[in-house]
């Protein structure tokens, strides 16, 4: 576990908690309730659980306290992760990723699937990493490793995917900032791949 303490999460539970759990984790200042509840219905009719975590700093899920970021200071921290520098933060993947583990062990969970959209990937990505024992399976949605020899996409669009939001106010609000956040993801990841193959024609 990190150092720094865990954050209890706020989550809803759907499906026989006596079955194989997935825990689906939303990505960077995303609610859980952006989850299509077509896709939940589905993964319960299967089988399975489905646990929906707020993130911490997202949802109903506690805010840090006393910490102010500014727009200049996110797109600083891009800039220092794409240069390999070192970002400093209140908390980092790794304390996401405990908070879900933590989240798991409240609720009786020793072993579980995990799937991740964005952010969310790369928390589970870290879930595989700190916790093999605990992880089933993992799927990561439009989401990176966060190496930046992986390409970049264009800017303006990755700040259309990192600025502030305010709380959807409806679940059809969210759901649509879902699609959004999907359709932008899509045409980022195809950006990277595009980039991706122009430097192995150049090899």
């Amino acid at each position: 576990m990190s150092c720094r303490p865990v954050v209890p999460l706020s989550f809803t539970r759907h499906g026989d908690a006596s079955r194989p759990a997935v825990i689906l984790l939303q990505g960077l200042g995303m609610a859980s309730n952006a989850w299509p509840a077509e896709l939940v219905d589905a993964l319960v009719e299967t089988g399975l659980q489905v646990v929906l975590p707020d993130n911490r700093d997202a949802g109903k899920s506690p805010r840090v306290t006393g910490v102010c970021v500014r727009d200049v200071e996110v797109l600083g921290a891009v800039a220092r992760t794409l240069a390999r520098r070192k970002v400093s933060a209140a908390y980092d993947l790794d304390d996401m990723a405990d908070d879900v583990v933590a989240l798991a062990d409240g609720l009786g969970i020793g072993r579980f699937h995990v799937a991740g959209f964005s952010m969310g990937g790369m928390i589970a990505q870290t879930l595989a990493l700190r916790h093999p024992e605990r992880i089933l399976s993992l799927a990561s949605l439009s989401s990176a490793t966060g190496n930046p020899a992986t390409g970049l996409g264009r800017l303006g669009t990755i700040w259309k995917i990192i600025r502030p939001r305010g709380p959807a106010r409806t679940k059809e609000e969210a759901r649509e900032e879902m699609r959004e956040m999907k359709r932008l993801c899509r045409f980022l990841s195809n950006t990277v791949k595009d980039q991706e193959r122009k430097r192995e024609v150049r090899k």
